[in-house]
């Protein structure tokens, strides 16, 4: 076969220019210290560090929300830590106001109950990030105060139970908030089957005691009256001990929708069932209704309600207070309900210590996690300088001897053919 200078020429030329390329490439993967230019240098590879890279950018929105969930615990304890050295403060006066020798002047002990519950109701209105911290999820509100002729404290926000959660993983969802409804609220729950037999118009009733601010016990009446196929209109009353309305107007009711598949309580109003305020000002009476776990079914049972407390601690607080300034020392279930609130506060430290272990572990295993995803991010992406300047200089040996050859092997010039 004959080969022409001009085909050796060529061949030159495109081999320099290859190991040309080849020198620049290396020059620039040292410059940015990545091995993947452009995904056509690696179609593989680049495939595989866009879907770490995904992983990790989803790793490390986890971490950030539980970073921002461990901010709102912290405070949230120092909060509810806060609120249970008040408490302890007024068990401490309690016991001394029920000590003959120190008990001539009671206004001493209510001046320092007093100062407890500011302190518990400060502590209770707490903010964080401009959020209130037990305004459950109407947190632009502050959702304790007293009422307008300071007679009693009560709820200012539209719903303290509502729940704030943190995505800290794919599937798992934690909630991050203690609610004022659970740690402070009077809460009625219902709970039973309505039977989805009965005919519409059909009535269910049900009833329990309730109290106002200052002990003083009620009856709550709950109704659901079927309208149609899994749907019931709710009303209430509340009345006194002699059978009386103490609403000053019929309440309106609430339209209440069930699962037809499931049974379970759907929506309020078109809105997600959830607990909402109960109150009868003129008596002082505020309390939480939770409906939501009652269901409607082919097997029926009774309906119940109960409700976790009788007055909230900060009436009860008022209350006592208010005996104290009038030379009455406090009855032995007021000076329980103190007792109670201070273990309730105690075990929702506990709570609150059990979700931040929970969203620390998490933490960890995340970190080690992102460690791992960038370490093989790294092993794809990144340039071994060591060996990358080995290879430029080999490359760059080579290019020079190429010039080197090729001043022997094409030395002719146009006085050759002459």
């Amino acid at each position: 076969m004959r080969i022409t200078d001009l085909t050796i020429f060529n061949n030159y030329l495109f081999n320099v220019e290859r190991n040309r390329e080849s020198l620049a490439k290396i020059q620039s993967q040292i410059a940015n210290q990545k091995k993947i230019q452009k995904p056509s240098d690696s179609p593989d590879g680049t495939g595989k560090v866009i879907r770490l890279s995904n992983q990790l950018g989803t790793s490390e929105g986890y971490s950030k929300n539980i970073e921002e969930g461990l901010s709102y615990l912290n405070v949230t304890t120092t909060a509810m830590e806060t609120m249970q050295t008040g408490t302890q403060n007024v068990l401490i006066a309690l016991a001394n106001a029920n000590n003959q020798t120190v008990a001539d002047n009671l206004q001493t002990f209510a001046d320092q109950i007093d100062a407890a519950l500011d302190t518990i109701l400060n502590a209770a209105n707490q903010k964080f990030n401009s959020k209130y911290l037990f305004a459950g999820t109407d947190y632009s509100t502050q959702p304790f105060g007293y009422n307008a002729d300071g007679s009693a404290i009560e709820i200012k926000a539209s719903n303290i139970s509502g729940e704030q959660n943190i995505q800290i993983s794919k599937n798992i969802v934690q909630k991050i908030n203690m609610t004022g409804a659970e740690i402070f609220g009077t809460i009625v729950k219902q709970s039973g089957n309505l039977n989805s037999s009965a005919p519409v118009g059909n009535v269910q009733t049900n009833q329990t005691s309730i109290y106002d601010a200052d002990g003083n016990e009620y009856t709550f009446i709950a109704n659901y009256t079927k309208t149609a196929d899994n749907t019931y209109s709710f009303t209430y009353d509340i009345q006194d001990s002699g059978g009386a309305s103490v609403l000053t107007s019929p309440p309106a009711s609430h339209n209440i929708k069930f699962n037809s598949l499931t049974g379970q309580m759907d929506t309020i109003d078109g809105k997600p069932a959830s607990a909402f305020i109960i109150e009868a000002p003129s008596q002082n009476i505020q309390f939480i209704f939770d409906p939501a776990k009652i269901k409607e079914s082919g097997n029926p049972t009774s309906l119940s309600l109960s409700a976790n407390q009788k007055v909230d601690i900060f009436n009860t607080l008022l209350t006592i207070k208010n005996k104290l300034e009038n030379g009455e020392l406090p009855t032995d279930e007021e000076v329980s309900r103190v007792n109670d609130f201070n273990q309730h506060i105690l075990n929702k430290l506990s709570n609150a210590g059990n979700t931040t272990n929970k969203l620390e572990n998490t933490k960890d295993v995340l970190s080690n996690q992102q460690f791992v995803i960038t370490g093989l991010i790294s092993d794809e992406q990144d340039v071994d300088i060591a060996k990358a300047v080995l290879e430029l200089q080999n490359q760059d040996y080579i290019l020079q001897l190429s010039y080197k050859i090729s001043s022997i092997v094409l030395p002719k010039s146009l006085m050759d053919y002459l």
